[in-house]
């Protein structure tokens, strides 16, 4: 059985040197890449914030790989089925395709698990987890870059409890078993070629008892998908606010409000972002009402959501209905910004201006 909560073990924020631990074989970075990771670790904000940011990967978080909780499949059979959905990203058009992972339940049956918000709230975590120092490592495994993190069960419960996520020592590892089990596909919708096919934790090594018994200090281990490595190899992640989104109630407003820090680089108090229903639909995945008049009921929840936070990103909403003949189609929105997240939006856009420039250079230089 997997463990590491011993309770009268205290965590430690540093991992033993497991670079040579053979679960995780992975070739030593580069000085170059270590600088990435690094950056990738440093936030541009007050010093007092610095502690809430974490990183948005473009495509990859706005793709609607969650499933909602009445789509979490349970057979035990061939799953013959698969979460499929198409999304718009600055304008292109993509399709993800989610295979349930094949885990052993509490039963002892084997059973058939789509990702759902659960999951999500534990690979943000583990992702914020990875931007402190000494627990996000980089490296090349099989010849391809990578990026992981080292965790404690503990110290992950731990993360997800600050947020009022509380979760059981059993639910969690069902949880790592099934973001290493579900296979994620990216492709240009249109197109049969994959942009990326992996697990959205890959490489995950888990602790046993024994291995703790020998070892207390020894940590978990996990690599995030590859879109992950790549992005922070071409420096398309930006910051956001972490805990904000992790005291949100829905998926759908933690959905929206990356989504904004994303492609929301112009914010400005005289720039508004506009938004419509249905963009928020097909994008988010989590639209699921039969009328234009219910979606637009969960869109505004979420919304209310982001203007009613300890830290809100929204200071008011202006909705427009779209009307054929007396029908509603869509709903457009026009969302202002509060002064706090423009500032965080112009730190993110110089943050992603000096990291390029800085990658840029340390590739000039060993191209000398």
């Amino acid at each position: 059985m997997f463990t590491d909560d011993d309770p009268n073990r205290e965590d430690k924020d540093t991992a033993s040197d497991s670079d040579n631990d053979p679960r995780v074989s992975i070739q030593p970075p580069s000085e170059s890449v270590s600088r990435q990771l690094t950056l990738f670790q440093t936030f541009y904000a007050p010093a007092n914030q610095r502690h809430r940011m974490s990183n948005v990967i473009e495509i990859w978080d706005a793709a609607p790989k969650f499933a909602t909780p009445r789509r979490r499949a349970d057979v035990t059979d061939n799953p013959a089925v698969f979460l499929e959905r198409t999304f718009n990203f600055r304008g292109t058009l993509f399709q993800v395709t989610v295979a349930p992972a094949l885990i052993k339940d509490s039963a002892g049956r084997n059973v058939y698990r789509f990702p759902t918000a659960r999951e999500e709230l534990i690979e943000d975590a583990l992702r914020k987890i990875a931007v402190q120092q000494h627990l996000g490592f980089v490296g090349t495994f099989e010849a391809k870059p990578i990026v992981g993190v080292r965790f404690s069960l503990k110290m992950l419960r731990r993360e997800l409890a600050r947020h009022g996520h509380g979760i059981k020592h059993a639910d969690l590892v069902d949880s790592l078993m099934i973001l290493s089990g579900s296979v994620v596909n990216i492709t240009y919708a249109g197109r049969r070629t994959a942009l990326h096919r992996s697990t959205i934790l890959s490489n995950l090594a888990a602790i046993s008892r024994e291995d703790y018994l020998r070892d207390p200090q020894t940590l978990w281990s996990a690599h995030f998908h590859p879109m992950v490595a790549g992005s922070l190899s071409a420096v398309t992640y930006r910051q956001y606010d972490y805990e904000s989104t992790m005291s949100y109630r829905s998926s759908l407003a933690r959905w929206l409000h990356k989504y904004l820090a994303a492609v929301f680089v112009n914010a400005g108090m005289t720039q508004p972002c506009r938004i419509m229903l249905s963009e928020i639909r097909d994008g988010s995945g989590l639209v699921n009402r039969v009328t234009v008049r219910h979606q637009a009921r969960d869109v505004e929840n979420a919304i209310n959501e982001l203007i009613s936070s300890a830290y809100p990103i929204v200071r008011c909403c202006n909705p427009q209905v779209v009307l054929e003949g007396r029908c509603i189609v869509d709903v457009t929105y026009t969302l202002q910004p509060t002064p706090e997240f423009v500032k965080l939006v112009i730190d993110s856009n110089k943050r992603q201006k000096d990291t390029k420039s800085m990658a840029a250079d340390s590739s000039a230089r060993r191209g000398h």
